[in-house]
């Protein structure tokens, strides 16, 4: 892990890995999850294997009782608890029958609240700046536009044309400059990858904002934050529609820019239209700036 210094990785200063998430995992690993009193072997089943063992050690340390135990708990199966994903937008560490019986959407054995990604409840935007209450996988799935976890339709306008802060709704640009501001955007959980990112890292993409551009050129195409925002930005840009796209592009911070601010180059053709995602690196890094765009022709 390069970088990490003493902050706390995931969370804030280096993201290679998730900090929270590996501590979660060593623990799960090295912990036994509780069975019913009948399964004496661990084998996760009451079964002849827990019957040979109580024979095998009578009076050191088994007893009738624990042969009666077994007896009663014949053919039971453990059941691992994991991640259970609630109506209401909670998350409970249980087990996939009570799962069920909640309402909920299990995420299977061993899975965590850190990690499950559960959906969040808020308030989701219309394109007829009509409002509903529902959970964030439901509305981006139905085309709205999700206004983050505890936002509600009493609270929130849905009249905003440039509110840009989901792919659904983004901002059209062009060649030139454009000003924006992160400071009431959410965090989008379209999927992202630092790997073209040229030797930069992509943080969190905290209170990400998006814009939609049709290429002016047969060639190459300049996005940059570069010394020209007040907090430390992250730049993806994807080919295709919110629907169907593809990352091409990416980068958390340029060597020549201040402050952590970005800039990328990458080849588009003419006509054909391209999304731009700017975020932050941790939380708490959003703000204002000017996104520039420049498209070259191939010579």
């Amino acid at each position: 892990m390069l970088g990490g210094g003493h902050d706390w990785p995931g969370q804030s200063g280096n993201n290679d890995i998730d900090a929270t998430l590996e501590v979660w995992n060593f623990f799960d690993s090295v912990s036994v999850q509780p069975c019913n009193p009948g399964d004496f072997t661990g084998n996760r089943l009451v079964d002849v294997e827990d019957l040979l063992a109580v024979i095998s050690d009578w009076g050191n340390p088994y007893n009738v009782g624990d042969l009666l135990l077994v007896i009663e708990q014949w053919g039971s199966v453990c059941e691992d608890p994991g991640a259970c994903c609630l109506p209401d937008g909670n998350c409970i560490f249980t087990v996939g029958s009570d799962c069920e019986v909640a309402g909920g959407t299990w995420r299977g054995a061993g899975t965590s609240c850190i990690s499950a990604g559960c959906p969040e409840l808020g308030a989701c935007c219309r394109e007829d700046e009509t409002c509903d209450y529902i959970l964030s996988d439901a509305c981006v799935e139905s085309g709205g536009s999700f206004r983050g976890g505890g936002t509600n339709c009493i609270g929130t306008d849905c009249s905003s044309s440039d509110f840009n802060d989901e792919c659904f709704d983004a901002q059209v640009i062009g060649n030139g400059g454009t000003g924006f501001s992160t400071a009431d955007a959410t965090d989008s959980t379209d999927l992202y990858s630092d790997v073209q990112c040229g030797g930069s890292y992509l943080g969190q993409m905290h209170a990400d904002i998006w814009f939609s551009y049709q290429a002016t050129c047969s060639g190459m195409l300049s996005v940059s934050t570069c010394n020209d925002a007040s907090f430390d930005t992250d730049l993806v840009v994807y080919s295709g529609t919110c629907s169907d796209k593809l990352q091409i592009a990416c980068s958390g911070d340029d060597d020549n820019c201040a402050d952590y601010t970005s800039q990328l180059d990458v080849e588009v053709v003419s006509g054909e239209w391209y999304l731009i995602r700017v975020g932050g690196w941790e939380n708490g890094n959003s703000g204002t700036g000017s996104l520039l765009i420049d498209c070259e022709d191939d010579q």
